[in-house]
């Protein structure tokens, strides 16, 4: 494993990033990033710049990020499609009150499904999911459907 400061001022400057405004804001002395040219950093100083940028710390020593040997998701998302863990993966991304508005849409977009499915099941024998009435947002039974507190 070799070290190259190099490919770190590479990636700072990918991340749009100037060596001074990162050691600027994680306290480095002004020039450290070039200094570890010949005086290797730190692990927790890697660590630091690693979280700052938002990258795998082992960008800084390999070409690509090696693949880790479990799988990136729990086995119960082993059933989930493509699309699937898109959804999953954004609904991560947002904020609590984001969440809530969505979940709220959903059912709401569920309930509006069901309805137009029920109105043709009596023309054809088709299943349709449950009718699930829409809970006000701050109401305690719309936590429990949402998982949102």
């Amino acid at each position: 494993m070799e070290f190259n400061v190099d490919k770190i001022i590479g990636i700072i400057e990918e991340k749009g990033y100037t060596c001074y405004a990162v050691e600027k804001s994680l306290g480095f002395g002004n020039g450290a990033i070039k200094r570890w040219a010949t005086n290797s950093p730190s692990i927790n100083k890697l660590i630091e710049l690693s979280n700052f940028l938002k990258i795998d710390l082992g960008l800084f020593f390999y070409e690509e990020v090696p693949k880790p040997s479990t799988p990136p998701h729990p086995p119960a998302d082993a059933d989930i499609d493509g699309r699937e863990r898109l959804l999953v993966d954004n609904f991560r991304e947002l904020n609590d009150e984001q969440k809530r508005f969505l979940v709220n849409q959903s059912a709401r977009l569920l309930s509006a499904v069901e309805d137009k499915l029920s109105t043709s099941k009596s023309s054809a024998n088709t299943a349709t999911a449950t009718n699930r009435p829409v809970p006000p947002a701050d109401s305690p039974e719309y936590s429990e459907i949402s998982g949102i507190a």
